[in-house]
């Protein structure tokens, strides 16, 4: 066999492709930091040295994240040149070199790591969790997201995911309490049965959230979830929001890094 043929230099990243796709959204997607109507995606594929492709794709959200698609895009497009002739079988040091050279830009690393993989998996012929060691088959219940909206549309939303199986409500909150509440309560009244997450994208103060909590909790709503309710910097806040409320919360803004994840775990 040639070495231009073995088995690890078909594995040579040869050419990335980036292009934008924009998606309009069904419902404007209103969260506590902004709105969206469009999501402005950019879709990556990446060709090995064999043939063969991998597809990723990088959304970029501005309110949530910082990044946009210009910002995202270029910074992409700069990554790629420099995975143009590495291997896709070092996916794990590639990683680390697109942390090093763009640590603000998760969004368009994300889009390239996952191209990256799904290539070399896809040239080995295995599936993504079998590269990660297993697969675990429990069953899981999958939430669907309401934005923020008035209450009848809330509730019209509701009832259509209802209508289609769902029974835990990813509620989007964190500008109006009161409304909030409100929210959730026409919804429990209507569908009592179901559970929900309230995802306040960094919106509440520690107050607020409290109120939140307390209103659900008065009406009777089934809170499982407090997702991200104070700002990402607000970790000693996170912990006493779920002590003194007793719903688990989880960190999605806070947690940006490794450091970032352990530091959430030690609290």
């Amino acid at each position: 066999m040639s070495r231009h043929n073995s088995p690890v230099n078909a594995h040579i990243i040869q050419r990335i492709e980036i292009w934008p796709v924009d998606i309009p959204i069904t419902d404007p997607f209103v969260v506590a930091t902004g709105a969206r109507v469009m999501a402005e995606n950019l879709f990556i594929r990446v060709t090995l040295r064999d043939g063969t492709q991998g597809i990723g794709e990088a959304a970029p959200f501005p309110e949530v994240g910082g990044e946009d698609r210009p910002t995202c895009f270029a910074a992409a497009t700069e990554l790629a040149q420099a995975m143009i002739g590495q291997s896709a079988a070092d996916y794990e040091s590639l990683a680390d070199r697109l942390h090093e050279q763009a640590p603000l830009q998760p969004a368009a690393r994300c889009g390239l790591e996952t191209a990256i993989l799904d290539a070399y998996c896809r040239a080995q012929s295995i599936p993504l969790w079998r590269l990660w060691g297993t697969a675990d088959i429990r069953e899981r219940e999958t939430d669907i997201t309401i934005p923020i909206c008035s209450p009848d549309r809330t509730l019209e939303l509701a009832r259509g995911w209802y209508a289609r199986g769902f029974r835990l409500f990813k509620m989007k909150v964190g500008t109006d309490v009161e409304l909030d509440i409100r929210r959730l309560h026409a919804v429990h009244d209507t569908l009592p049965d179901i559970g929900f997450i309230g995802d306040g994208n960094q919106g509440f103060s520690r107050e607020d959230c409290l109120r939140f909590v307390s209103g659900v909790k008065q009406f009777g709503g089934r809170l499982v979830l407090l997702e991200q309710p104070l700002v990402r910097d607000d970790l000693e806040g996170l912990q006493a929001i779920r002590h003194l409320t007793g719903v688990p919360v989880a960190a999605d803004e806070s947690v940006r890094s490794l450091g970032d994840a352990r530091e959430v775990v030690r609290l």
